[in-house]
């Protein structure tokens, strides 16, 4: 393998490295705010007679968690392209995560984020047990995920003339960040895996 080919394939092992790391740790974050309320098994046992809602509920926080990771990533690449990074490019992500935290609770045992701010009976309370959020959240980080696609095929440019595109590729001598990236993931895992503990099938493991 070339010196060329060896640079394109750690450019993609480090964005994808960005990406799966800030999906990880968008769902550790869900997941611990779940923990304070139930956990997976109690979500399942109480959600497994409405089977659309536990499907609904469950693939939209999978594909928020995905879509994340890949915004996270693709906003490094736009930074790194073009050294600008607006408010509004990232606003969806960040009201996406965050309302979709909201949502992070088993709709019969409560809501950690929403007792915080006085809502009692957590998602049962809301009209749709919660899909609103999950599916309000994933709405607006597919949003955020669009305005950064176009904002690398059509870089903002002012009084006609756009900046020059600066080198977003990263190469074999970027090797300290794939380390760190590589020991922030395996912690983040292995925090995740410390969590699992709470869950009676992994316990009694």
């Amino acid at each position: 393998m070339d010196a060329s080919s060896q640079n394109n394939s750690f450019n993609r092992a480090i964005y994808a490295l960005i990406g799966i790391t800030a999906g990880v740790g968008l769902f550790l974050i869900y997941y611990w705010l779940l923990l304070q309320t139930s956990t997976m098994t109690a979500f399942y046992y109480n959600t497994r007679v409405d089977v659309l809602y536990m499907w609904t509920y469950m693939l939209t926080t999978i594909a928020t968690v995905i879509l994340f990771g890949v915004n996270v990533a693709l906003a490094v690449y736009l930074f790194r392209r073009t050294k600008r990074l607006t408010v509004k490019d990232q606003s969806g992500t960040v009201l996406g995560g965050t309302v979709g935290a909201f949502a992070a609770a088993c709709p019969v045992c409560g809501a950690f984020l929403l007792s915080l701010i006085g809502v009692s009976g957590g998602l049962a309370s809301l009209p749709f047990d919660g899909l609103e959020l999950k599916i309000g959240s994933l709405t607006l980080i597919i949003l955020s995920l669009w305005l950064i696609v176009r904002r690398i095929k059509n870089p903002l440019c002012k009084d006609g003339a756009c900046p020059a595109p600066e080198v977003a590729r990263y190469t074999i001598k970027d090797w300290p960040l794939f380390i760190s990236l590589t020991f922030l993931l395996a912690a983040l895992l292995w925090i995740g895996w410390g969590m699992l503990q709470a869950e009676p099938f992994i316990s009694n493991i």
